[in-house]
């Protein structure tokens, strides 16, 4: 994924999508975990340093990362790396 320099964003499907579901924090937190999860080849890890280059307590971003995870809107491997479900807005990129 990192070969390409950018992922599809869709302004409706993002407005119109399930993200809505979710507070504005956590929606930013998601977005930038898509930006970091593809500039990091698909997949990422979460570490306290991922809270500390998001700006965020640890708990605050375990806590909305879980809600996400929750919601389908991430999922995590079996090797514990957080990657997005097929049919996401990076996801998409890849496929085109």
């Amino acid at each position: 994924m990192s070969e390409l320099p950018w992922f599809k964003f869709q302004p409706d499907k993002w407005l119109g999508g399930n993200i809505q579901g979710y507070d504005m924090q956590t929606q930013g937190i998601y977005i930038n975990l898509c930006a970091r999860i593809w500039k990091n080849g698909g997949e990422l890890e979460e570490t306290d340093r991922l809270a500390y280059m998001m700006h965020l307590d640890k708990q605050a971003l375990a806590s909305a990362i879980q809600l996400l995870l929750d919601g389908e809107m991430l999922v995590r491997t079996r090797r514990h790396k957080i990657v997005l479900p097929h049919g996401n807005i990076v996801h998409e990129k890849v496929r085109t």
